[in-house]
């Protein structure tokens, strides 16, 4: 168990501090696990998944959570969870790793202010209005609450995150965290990242068993698996450079 305090800032950072420690407990042990409060929001969860399959050979699977809420609890009106994003990634046979990055949310937040941009409706069981009531209309949704996908069930998975990167870490709550994007405070939310080595839960047989199902899952031309395609493409612009808009580097470059 790793246990790391933020200090309100980046959670990369304090990650980062404990990642060879982290690996080579999960590799010693069998499993391990990372702990992180008081932090800035994540962003993108399957870089610290990916990290773990790709430069470790462990399974990971990452949940955190952040400010400000957006979401309510499955049957509720009010907002209790943000997005709330869970990441797995696995080692996977020849091809880096197989990675599931997505949030709990039925949609990001830019999709409802794409849909508002452009003036279309949003589907139906994306979003509250202001009111407490089902809307299609992005504008009425953007000052109201975002729900979960599936219903009651992405509303669990939301609140099983929610457990994990708030409860277990000690870290602020969604619905008590200052918003990321707003203001001067840090969300001071959590992190938690657990990391568990394949040969010691599935034996020196996890190559060869994990190859027949890629083989299988290989006979559907159609099947989609997440993560593979972005690992090479991330491979290609870390050999190769990678291509940015002039007027993009020299904002960046302002912002430094």
């Amino acid at each position: 168990m790793v246990r790391i305090d933020a200090r309100q800032g980046f959670p990369h950072l304090g990650v980062d501090t404990v990642w060879a420690e982290f690996a080579a407990a999960a590799q010693r042990s069998g499993i391990a696990v990372l702990s992180l409060s008081s932090g800035f929001t994540c962003a993108a969860l399957g870089y610290f998944a990916r990290r773990l399959a790709e430069g470790h050979g462990l399974a990971g699977f990452v949940a955190a959570n952040a400010g400000p809420a957006v979401m309510p609890a499955s049957g509720g009106r009010r907002r209790v969870f943000c997005t709330n994003p869970f990441a797995f990634a696995l080692p996977w046979p020849e091809r880096g790793a197989l990675v599931i990055d997505q949030s709990s949310a039925a949609t990001a937040i830019i999709g409802l202010k794409k849909a508002a941009a452009e003036g279309k409706p949003i589907p139906e069981g994306w979003a509250f209005d202001a009111d407490g009531q089902p809307t299609t209309d992005p504008e009425k949704a953007l000052e109201g609450t975002m729900l979960a996908f599936g219903g009651a069930r992405g509303a669990n998975i939301a609140l099983m995150v929610e457990l994990l990167a708030a409860g277990l870490t000690g870290a602020n709550w969604s619905a008590e965290a200052p918003a990321f994007n707003a203001g001067s405070a840090s969300p001071g939310v959590g992190l938690l990242i657990i990391a568990i080595d394949p040969a010691a839960t599935a034996g020196s047989g996890f190559a060869a068993h994990l190859q027949g199902f890629a083989d299988l899952l290989a006979t559907d031309p159609g099947m989609h698996l997440p993560g593979l395609a972005k690992g090479r493409r991330a491979g290609q612009a870390a050999a190769r450079g990678l291509s940015v808009e002039a007027a993009v580097w020299d904002r960046i470059r302002a912002l430094a």
